[in-house]
């Protein structure tokens, strides 16, 4: 689904150049939502008996460790996405197609949503790593910054950079993070 949805976008802007910055909007808001999800992934969720944040010996934790680092997150990420959300509206050109770019959030949100109570039920019980969870998300800001740095060295479009990094970003990202959860669901087996 994923792919379809990318390779999708990547027709859309194709056909429809003048709209990247619907797209580029959509990439936001679809970071924001996978911070939004890790935040409460790293807030509600114990930390496995294995992680290097986890207590010795222990699966209990309270939630101000857990919460402490899920607020630091949401800082820090959020941090992130207000600047990006401040130059996109500066330096990127066009108009965003309100039709499109309200039911790409709806499917974002809804496959977004569904794909984390999915990994949630399949796994439940079992403790997370904090430290893979934290950083996980960071892997969608790369295609925001190169898109930004890469045009003024490589004398292309940031427009061709972003979606080409998008996409690959949102397959590397799908496949981290299944792996992550295959191997928690793995190791309960008994």
């Amino acid at each position: 689904m994923l792919l379809i949805f990318n390779l999708y976008l990547l027709d859309y802007y194709q056909q429809h150049p003048d709209e990247i910055k619907t797209l580029i909007f959509l990439y936001w808001t679809q970071s924001v939502f996978i911070g939004i999800l890790t935040f409460f992934e790293l807030a509600f969720s114990k930390t496995s008996a294995t992680s290097v944040l986890a207590p010795e010996n222990s699966m209990k934790e309270s939630f101000g460790s857990r919460g402490c680092m899920a607020f630091f997150f949401l800082f820090h990420y959020g941090f992130f996405h207000v600047g990006y959300l401040i130059f996109m509206f500066i330096k990127i050109d066009g108009h965003i197609d309100k039709h499109f770019f309200l039911i790409g959030v709806a499917i974002l949100g809804i496959g977004l949503l569904a794909d984390f109570i999915f990994k949630k039920i399949q796994t439940y019980g079992q403790g997370i790593n904090p430290g893979k969870v934290f950083f996980t998300p960071y892997v969608r800001i790369i295609p925001m910054h190169l898109a930004i740095l890469l045009p003024e060295f490589l004398h292309v479009s940031n427009y061709t950079i972003f979606i080409a990094l998008k996409i690959s970003m949102d397959i590397l990202m799908h496949f981290v993070v299944s792996n992550h959860y295959n191997s928690r669901s793995l190791s309960s087996a008994p």
